[in-house]
């Protein structure tokens, strides 16, 4: 509890996915959301290779599954469900940032 999963503002090199555990995603100073198992986090980085746009940090102890960018690249394109959830999840993060401002 309490690591440094993402650091916002720094090029990120793997994603993860949460098997177990929590995390909290801030912006900022700013708490936007808590994570729990099945959740994706860092992939916004590898697909666009621009610096990360959250930080987030684990609350309880945590099972991660690490991705690097080929291994991310290849279960989207071996995974055709893993590549429309990433999808959907990157509309549902556009439209909220959208309305936001």
């Amino acid at each position: 509890a309490g690591e440094l999963l993402i650091d916002q503002g720094r090029v990120g090199q793997e994603c993860y996915v949460i098997e177990s555990g929590q995390a909290e995603v801030f912006v900022g100073e700013d708490h936007l959301v808590t994570l729990g198992p099945g959740s994706m986090v860092g992939e916004m980085s590898l697909i666009d290779r621009r610096p990360r746009t959250a930080t987030v940090v684990a609350t309880t102890p945590m099972a991660l599954l690490a991705f690097d960018t080929k291994a991310f690249q290849k279960l989207l394109s071996e995974m055709p469900k893993a590549e429309e959830r990433v999808h959907t999840l990157l509309a549902s993060r556009l439209k909220a940032n959208l309305s936001d401002g």
